[in-house]
């Protein structure tokens, strides 16, 4: 018997004899997690206290990211006093770091920041806990986006303006950082509803040819991107967006051409829509809110080929729109 084969047998032998152990120890792990996870720490002390489960075998920053998500974030609020027992409880065991790249099964890419999870419709008030426990809301890895983008797509629908300025008024860059071409092309969210492509940004026709995008760039995107609510939270949303638009445009320089995209992504900007007013769930709205008419126009005003589309509306046989931006190119001549 060779000396190879003598060896091969011994390990092959060891493997065989440590595969129950394994898998024991895969079991009994599962049953410590679960026992965290109910909030049943006693029963989850038994495996601490008689070895079944070593300390150093137990990555308390993942077990705490899981467990926040499955049972805690449908309603943070009202469930973080057992988020804060449930971090001391782990951070007795080993450290926990909040700004890891967590594992996230269910979602498309598998790897999940917690800043952005976080931005992702949490409160500001309960976000303060993490970020008293060292969340860096800006953390960026090369493979996922800022934290600053499923902020930005749900402002005006589930952030308000006082909800930005806290996050930046707490350490969240807003307005330095851009956005690849690539990452906004590949953005999911469930949030996001558009009439072209479910759960994803509505970008500009010739977004290939683009560079990096800045906020502003972004703020028009998440404009022109329809999101999952009713025609009067839309149109609330929008007024929010058109009202920031307009006030951070003079610190930007445009990407791509705004007007043109905002007027073939958006049915509800139309010439017959400017000062209409709706009634339905739940109020009275404007399809086009007065900020976005007032926004639309300043994009019209200093439009290179204004002419061109306003040819195309009235190509289209709509007379209202062409009327309008005739009139406003007539204004400025």
């Amino acid at each position: 018997m060779s000396i190879l084969h003598f060896f091969g047998g011994a390990v092959a032998a060891l493997l065989l004899s440590a595969a129950p152990a394994l898998a024991q120890d895969t079991n009994n792990t599962t049953a410590f997690e679960a026992f965290v996870a109910a909030g049943d720490y006693e029963k989850a002390n038994f495996y601490l206290a008689n070895g079944y489960v070593s300390a150093d075998s137990i990555d308390s920053s993942q077990v705490f990211y899981t467990t926040l998500l499955e049972r805690y974030g449908d309603n943070l609020t009202a469930n973080l006093g057992k988020v804060d027992r449930l971090y001391n409880y782990l951070a007795a065991i080993s450290p926990i770091d909040l700004n890891k790249r967590f594992a996230c099964p269910g979602r498309a890419e598998g790897v999940c920041l917690l800043a952005n999870t976080l931005s992702s419709g949490a409160r500001p008030a309960d976000i303060a806990w993490f970020v008293a426990r060292g969340l860096d809301l800006n953390k960026r890895e090369a493979d996922i986006v800022p934290a600053t983008l499923p902020l930005v797509t749900r402002l005006g629908s589930v952030y308000s303006m006082t909800d930005l300025n806290w996050f930046v008024a707490n350490g969240m860059v807003l307005g330095d950082e851009t956005y690849s071409i690539e990452e906004l092309v590949g953005y999911e969210d469930g949030v996001l509803g558009t009439r072209h492509r479910y759960r994803q940004l509505t970008m500009p026709d010739n977004f290939l040819n683009l560079g990096d995008q800045n906020l502003l760039d972004v703020l028009v995107i998440a404009l022109a991107t329809d999101v999952s609510v009713n025609a009067r939270q839309q149109a609330l949303r929008r007024d929010v967006l058109c009202n920031f638009i307009t006030y951070a445009a003079s610190a930007y320089t445009p990407s791509f051409d705004y007007l043109r995209h905002v007027l073939k992504s958006v049915p509800d900007f139309r010439g017959d829509n400017i000062g209409k007013q709706t009634q339905g769930n739940g109020g009275v709205y404007a399809a086009f809110p007065t900020s976005c008419v007032l926004l639309v126009k300043a994009m019209a005003t200093s439009h290179a080929h204004l002419d061109q589309i306003t040819s195309e509306f009235a190509n289209q046989g709509d007379v209202p729109t062409a009327s309008w931006l005739l009139s406003i190119q007539q204004g400025r001549t």
